[in-house]
């Protein structure tokens, strides 16, 4: 998550992603003449389904950069660390297992159909994104209850990136 390009290479897998899925689950096999045929035909689909889960991908690691911290400060290790990182995450990874095993329950085709994976590919890209958002919120809420404040003589800045 914290290579320069990050945000587009997660996109384009993401978006990568949506579009093997998609296909993989079209019932084309080898024939080419068939891919050919779903592609052309189905190309405005393809792409609108390629362009959420890239936005999705491309907002899962801007959040991850922006709320992915360690607190120096009291308050600071209450809403990153316990928030973020604690409540965050632990939301996340629920979110993205609840909406797998919806789509799974959906699916007549067994164990990893393509709701499946489509609902662990959108747990993926929206839920962790609105789930580490929803720690940071718990946590500041929680700091506020409980009267920590922000130190501004600890906090310079923002506070330093997990390494």
């Amino acid at each position: 998550m914290r290579l320069p390009y990050a945000e587009l290479i997660l996109a384009g897998a993401a978006a990568g992603l949506s579009v093997a899925t998609l296909l993989m689950f079209s019932d084309i096999g080898f024939n080419a003449h068939y891919l050919q045929h779903v592609v052309i035909t189905r190309w405005k689909f393809f792409a609108l389904f390629a362009m959420l889960f890239a936005i999705g991908g491309w907002w899962t690691v801007r959040t991850w950069r922006q709320l992915w911290r360690s607190g120096r400060s009291d308050w600071e290790r209450l809403v990153f660390d316990r928030g973020v990182r604690g409540f965050g995450l632990q939301t996340g990874i629920s979110l993205i297992a609840i909406i797998a095993w919806a789509g799974w329950r959906e699916d007549s085709d067994g164990m990893f159909g393509p709701m499946m994976i489509g609902g662990a590919l959108a747990g993926l890209f929206f839920g962790v994104p609105v789930a580490l958002h929803m720690g940071y919120f718990w946590g500041m809420n929680v700091a506020k209850i409980i009267g920590v404040s922000r130190d501004p003589r600890v906090e310079t800045g923002e506070p330093p990136h997990l390494s």
